[in-house]
């Protein structure tokens, strides 16, 4: 059986934006949230995200007692999806590629992959 293979799209520390081989799908991985989309799925997703009002959404939920102030409700009455303004800030940089244009062009951003480089 063939191995599927996959078209990184976006990576970060938290995160990961591909497409796989076999199935098809539109992968988006962050932390331990794991979403599988149909390409318009992921493109309603990611403008979505894209033009999410961060500020506002942290305003609303300014006096919990939480780091995780953005709180987005999604289509289940008792799941909200819950993230910081930097985890916010991450998922738009994951999502900064150019849809239709880089859907056939692999990347990763080089500042968001660690290395450990020897300088001798």
């Amino acid at each position: 059986m063939e191995n599927a293979k996959e078209i990184i799209y976006g990576q970060s520390i938290n995160g990961k934006v591909y497409k796989c081989s076999k199935c098809g799908d539109i992968h988006f991985d962050f932390k331990n949230l794991s979403f599988s989309f149909s390409k318009e799925e992921f493109l309603q997703f990611k403008n979505y995200f894209l033009n999410l009002d961060e500020h506002y959404w942290a305003s609303l939920n300014d006096s919990m007692n939480s780091t995780k102030k953005i709180r987005i409700p999604i289509n289940h009455k008792n799941l909200l999806l819950s993230f910081s303004s930097d985890e916010i800030k991450e998922i738009k940089e994951l999502f900064a590629f150019n849809t239709m244009q880089d859907f056939n062009l692999p990347f990763v951003k080089n500042r968001t992959v660690i290395s450990n480089l020897c300088y001798n």
